[in-house]
């Protein structure tokens, strides 16, 4: 690595923009500040929502449609120094279009890095990436967990959807699989807890309806997430996203007001 590694632009996108099919010069990270868009890599679909992540090889080919309310893009261009580290990540397969869910904070800590310039803003900028792509291959193991066995995938559908307050054997029926069996898979083939995964879950709904629902109080998104008291729901928050979600929310709105004007391309 090096003080010029990465490079960062934001970049918008009017109502219903679209950009055919084009590929960039380097392997880069998008982070979808506000909006959304549909990205097409062949015949895969990939919804691409506000506090996302996703890494793009070098020599991906790709479409985007945004949506009505247009996006908001922080785009990280990494430089051919972290070819050997994404090589080693195995980003640069067809799973390359996952996203990562729960790596927001790390893309606001290199938006925020960019910003101070100067320093030790190129080293904080660096470790952010570093962050970053360690989320996207975390997501694409979980992908490919998911699409090796017929029974975690249906428990993972469930928990994404499930509502009302459920227990083992829910998510093991939902499964068709022993409690004891999937309880054990899921620590095999994920690296985690049935609970961790819920709680993880619920921590996703919680990041969406900061977006969706900017007036909510924190207790409200708390709530409506799922989690039991505030205080559970602030602890579980900076364990997984890394920083309490007041500092989340405060630094987010920053983001928002700062990049409603096109900012310069800065480059590290």
């Amino acid at each position: 690595m090096h003080a010029t590694s990465v490079r960062i632009a934001t970049s918008h996108h009017a109502p219903f923009d679209r950009m055919g099919l084009h590929e960039h010069e380097s392997a880069y990270l998008s982070f979808v500040i506000a909006g959304e868009y549909v990205e097409r890599v062949g015949s895969t679909r990939i919804d691409c929502v506000a506090n996302r992540v996703r890494f793009h090889p070098l020599g991906e080919v790709h479409a985007d449609n945004f949506g009505a309310g247009g996006g908001r893009c922080l785009n990280l261009e990494l430089d051919p120094s972290w070819g050997p580290f994404v090589a080693e990540l195995g980003l640069d397969d067809p799973c390359d279009a996952v996203l990562a869910d729960t790596a927001a904070w790390d893309a606001m800590r290199a938006w925020s890095a960019w910003r101070r310039q100067g320093g030790l803003s190129a080293l904080a900028v660096e470790e952010a990436t570093a962050s970053l792509l360690g989320a996207c291959a975390k997501a694409c193991f979980d992908a490919k967990s998911f699409v090796g066995h017929p029974g975690i995938r249906r428990a993972v559908d469930y928990l994404h959807h499930a509502r009302e307050p459920f227990c083992l054997g829910d998510v093991a029926a939902a499964a068709e699989l022993h409690p004891t069996h999937l309880a054990r898979l899921f620590r095999q083939r994920l690296g985690c807890t049935v609970g961790d995964y819920a709680r993880k879950v619920r921590l996703v709904q919680a990041l969406d309806s900061m977006v969706t629902n900017p007036g909510w109080t924190l207790s409200r998104v708390s709530v409506e997430a799922g989690f039991a008291d505030h205080p559970h729901f602030a602890r579980q928050f900076k364990r997984t996203i890394g920083a309490p979600p007041s500092e989340f929310r405060a630094t987010r709105r920053q983001m928002m007001s700062e990049t409603d004007r096109v900012a310069p391309t800065l480059t590290f």
